[in-house]
């Protein structure tokens, strides 16, 4: 019996998803809107942050931010 050449993929390091982002329909003049909790609380202009700060998130805050005052 041989042994496989190459790294072993195991459960421990496939990605997965961590949470499941709900989503809900809303009505509005113009019709039916699909949103989720964080586009609901963008459009009432908070933004929420909910992970330790890092380059990535610190970009996405300040993308966020820009938008906002645009």
């Amino acid at each position: 019996m041989s042994t496989p050449k190459g790294p072993v993929v195991s459960d421990l390091y496939t990605p997965s998803s961590r949470y499941v982002l709900p989503t809900f329909v809303e009505r509005t003049s113009y019709g039916m809107k699909e949103s989720n909790p964080y586009n609901k609380l963008f459009e009432e202009r908070i933004i929420f942050l909910g992970v330790q700060v890092d380059d990535a998130s610190a970009n996405d805050v300040i993308a966020q931010l820009i938008c906002l005052e645009s």
